[in-house]
């Protein structure tokens, strides 16, 4: 990757830290409803905020729309069970 890509993450997380100060009330109450669903999955952490924007972006600087499925931790755990079941258990 590039030499300017600290640089680049830097600005992002400048724009991701601006954004975020303007929902705190939202984001506070979020981070209280993710904290749990975090401790009752027993979920970890792998990346920081700066990893996760330099991932989002060199996606978006591909040459092809890379296939993936997008999920939340707050989403319910029915969302993949359907895709699970038609295509693990059927091999």
């Amino acid at each position: 990757m590039s030499s300017n890509k600290p640089n680049l993450a830097t600005e992002l997380y400048e724009e991701y830290k601006t954004i975020i100060s303007h929902h705190s009330n939202y984001i506070c109450k979020l981070k209280i409803k993710v904290s749990a669903i975090i401790a009752k999955r027993q979920l970890v952490s792998f990346m920081n905020d700066i990893k996760w924007l330099e991932l989002q972006y060199a996606v978006k600087e591909l040459s092809f729309p890379p296939p993936y499925i997008l999920r939340c931790v707050t989403d319910g755990d029915d969302i993949a069970e359907p895709f699970l079941k038609n295509t693990l258990v059927d091999r």
